[in-house]
Formats: C-alpha cells, sequence, structure tokens
C-alpha cells in the first residue's frame, strides 16, 4: 500500500514539474508528455503507432497515449532555423561517417569494375568483356537502387524526429529494389511539363524556351515536398498536385528556406564534380564520391526535418 502511494505520489509530480529533458536523455529536451504517468519524454523515446489513420506517440514505459509537451511548441520557427544550422553535422553522426566511406570505396570499386570490363573486352575477348560487363551493369543498378533506399530512409527517419542516420537498409525481395526508383519517379513528374516544352520548342512546335525554363523553376520548387510525401505516404498517391502545392503554401516561409538550402547543397554537389579532386589517384574519387554521398544524405535530411517542424501545419495523417 506504501508503495502504491509512493508511486501515486511521484506520477503527481512528474505532471505537475513538467520536467524540461527527457526521462531518458537528460541532455535532450522535452517533446512528448505521457497522459498516464506524466513521464516526458523526447522525439527518439516515444513509440509511434499507426491507428484509425493517423499516427499516434505512445509511451515507451506504460504504452498510453502521449500529448505533445507546451515546450516543445513554443517557437515552430526558431527549432526550424536550428534545426537547418544543426543539419551538416547529421549525415556524420553514429554510423553515418562510416557508411558514408564505405558507400564511396564500393561505388569506386565498381568504377574499377567497369574499367577492367572494357579492357577485358579489346584486350582478351570481346564475349568474356561483354558477360563481366552485364554482371557489373546488374550489380551497379542494384546497389544504385539501395542507395535510393538510404537516400529515402534518411528522410523518413529524419521526418519521425531521429537525430541519427539509419543503418544501411535490409533487402529481401526485387520489389524492394524497385520501390524507391519508383517513388522518386512519381516525384519526378514535377520536371515533366517543361520536358514537354522543351521538346515541343525543339521540333518547332512551338517558339520560345523561356516558358522552358519557367516550368524547370516550377519543378525544382515542388520536388522536394512531392519526394517527401510520396516518402511518407509510401506510395506515388503522395505525388498529388493538390496534396503537394497545398502543402507548400501552408509551410510558406519556411519551405522556402528549405528549398534555398537544398539548391546549395546540389550545387555543392555539381561543384565538387567539377573539382580536380578525381584526378588524385585512388584516394580522389573516392573523396569526391564521399563528399557526393554527404551532401545528398544532407539534402535528405533537410527534407525531412522540414516535415518534422512543420508537421501540425500540413496535417498529412490527422483526422478530425
Amino acid at each position: 500500500m506504501g508503495q502504491a502511494k509512493d508511486e501515486a505520489r511521484q506520477d503527481i509530480c512528474l505532471r505537475e514539474t513538467k520536467p524540461a529533458t527527457c526521462v531518458k536523455h537528460p541532455n535532450r529536451p522535452v517533446r512528448w508528455l505521457c497522459s498516464a504517468c506524466g513521464r516526458a519524454f523526447c522525439d527518439e523515446c516515444v513509440n509511434e503507432v499507426f491507428v484509425e489513420a493517423k499516427w499516434t506517440r505512445r509511451c515507451p514505459l506504460c504504452q498510453s497515449l502521449c500529448h505533445q509537451s507546451d515546450k516543445s511548441a513554443t517557437s515552430e520557427t526558431h527549432s526550424f532555423q536550428g534545426a537547418l544550422l544543426s543539419a551538416p553535422a547529421y549525415p556524420l553522426r553514429g554510423l553515418g561517417a562510416y557508411i558514408i566511406i564505405a558507400g564511396a570505396v564500393f561505388l569506386w570499386l565498381l568504377s574499377t569494375l567497369r574499367e577492367l570490363t572494357a579492357w577485358l573486352a579489346g584486350a582478351i575477348h570481346p564475349y568474356l568483356g561483354g558477360i563481366v560487363g552485364i554482371a557489373v551493369g546488374i550489380i551497379t543498378t542494384a546497389l544504385g537502387c539501395v542507395v535510393l533506399m538510404y537516400f529515402l530512409e534518411v528522410l523518413a527517419r529524419s521526418a519521425e524526429g531521429k537525430r541519427e542516420p539509419p543503418v544501411w537498409p535490409e533487402v529481401k525481395t526485387w520489389q524492394d529494389l524497385l520501390h524507391p526508383l519508383l517513388l522518386i519517379l512519381a516525384a519526378a513528374i514535377y520536371f515533366l511539363p517543361s520536358a514537354m516544352w522543351h521538346a515541343a520548342v525543339q521540333m518547332e512546335w512551338l517558339p520560345g524556351s523561356g516558358v522552358t525554363w519557367v516550368l524547370l523553376v516550377v519543378g525544382c520548387a515542388c520536388f522536394p515536398m512531392a519526394l517527401t510525401s510520396v516518402t511518407l505516404f509510401d506510395g506515388i498517391a503522395g505525388a498529388n498536385p493538390v496534396l503537394v502545392i497545398s502543402s507548400i503554401f501552408r509551410v510558406g516561409r519556411g519551405y522556402l528556406a528549405s528549398v534555398a538550402a537544398i539548391a546549395l547543397t546540389v550545387a555543392a554537389v555539381i561543384l565538387s564534380s567539377r573539382l580536380g579532386i578525381r584526378r588524385m589517384a585512388v584516394a580522389g574519387p573516392i573523396a569526391q564520391t564521399a563528399l557526393a554521398l554527404y551532401l545528398l544524405i544532407l539534402t535528405m535530411r533537410i527534407c525531412g526535418i522540414t516535415y518534422r517542424c512543420h508537421e501540425d501545419k500540413l496535417a498529412w495523417f490527422h483526422t478530425e
């Protein structure tokens, strides 16, 4: 009986004091409070459960419903700015640095194999080079799909509030490889109008090419939101123009900041490909590929935190 009273008193104290830090991670701020036991948790600690067409957060200790802490919603703009400023450190957290280096080395090995294929075709026998070339092509395509899986996983985990990059994805079936490619192609549909207009101009069906650039800019502006939506909805339905365009207007200036940050990151990827690093024997190509992987992971991180910090405005998975 006395122990029950002490536990009840402790729960009351937890509710009244509203601790400023997570009970499991004292260095992290509170974002969720359990409605039953009153304990406070950060984003990483709560369990996310999909119930009745919406995501709910559950206490990891008693499995009761958690509600958002008042402290976590004080300054959405400030938290988003802080998330953007801390984003460059994200790809290197946890196992992120090792994954980037391992990926860069493996991609370099595949590039070396392609060069070996060309040598076999010319120096030994074209059939042998062709067989090796087909094998290398299949491996390269499969690895490319796995890399896409990893990028989308980074986006999804960032949208969930995770602080560290995920581990390398596990592939069980061919559908696992093709699914991320399908999602990215669905998001890329926003580049289709500019491509079609450009083709019409080249065939002299339409005059001028200024409209092509306007449509291209619009496609670039819509693509991050489209990629985020198809990833979180886990289907091509997320590319719905009504959903994507209305979401852009809901986020407003925050989305403009995200697009600007993504544009700078993509520009850095393009610039890195034009540097003379690749000429430095073995270390050069590996370093350049590692830099490109880092920047692309950073791009996915920006997309994810844009959703995370504006989740209430977007209300994608909320029901009345």
